[in-house]
């Protein structure tokens, strides 16, 4: 008969909180989420300044519309109508941007990698990579932005195969690359002494 190990025990509680936590997650018996990595902020500046500048573009128009227009029988009612659709066309299709771009995220547990992406407002994948399966991870920072703001790419080598995974608009990418190194250290360690 085995004694129950206070490492088992706090084992079973972080699975427990990390079922709670991320209930779309589908972890193992012993599987717990070490980290969760959002992309960076920064991915949000385009489509967020394209979507303001379209907006900007049509208040505009509409202000300008008895200037441009002065002996046009279309009645104004009629072109703030549209213009008020376009306006939510243009919020409605900045805001489905944001959201395919805010699901994209991954996570880092104890026995892989899940990476959560969101293709288009219908299209999701997940792909898992198992920490035994990595042979090489690496970051990159290119460019003043990315040093400046401080996020990068995470690239995930896998053994015997000849893709890698690509991990982009990481926030702080070299401390979430430690957090990877470590963990496939633990994991290897653990699985040797389990043998």
């Amino acid at each position: 008969m085995t004694t129950p190990d206070k490492n088992d025990d706090n084992i079973q509680q972080l699975h427990d909180d990390s079922v709670k936590k991320y209930p779309t997650l589908n972890l193992s018996k012993r599987e717990y989420v070490i980290t969760e990595v959002p992309r960076h902020w920064i991915g949000l500046v385009a489509p967020l300044l394209g979507g303001g500048v379209l907006a900007l573009l049509v208040i505009l128009g509409l202000a300008a519309y008895p200037l441009l227009a002065p002996h046009n029988n279309l009645p104004f009612e009629s072109v703030l109508l549209v213009a008020m659709l376009v306006l939510i066309l243009i919020g409605l299709g900045t805001y489905i941007v944001v959201w395919v771009y805010m699901n994209n995220q991954f996570y880092l547990t104890n026995e892989c990698i899940i990476q959560e992406a969101q293709l288009s407002l219908f299209a999701h994948n997940e792909q898992t990579v198992g920490l035994s399966n990595i042979g090489d991870a690496s970051y990159t920072q290119t460019g003043i932005l990315q040093n400046i703001f401080n996020f990068g790419s995470i690239r995930l080598n896998i053994e015997g195969e000849e893709t890698a995974y690509q991990l982009q608009f990481v926030a702080n990418p070299k401390h979430k690359l430690e957090l990877i190194n470590n963990s496939i250290e633990e994991f290897k360690k653990s699985s040797s002494t389990a043998e």
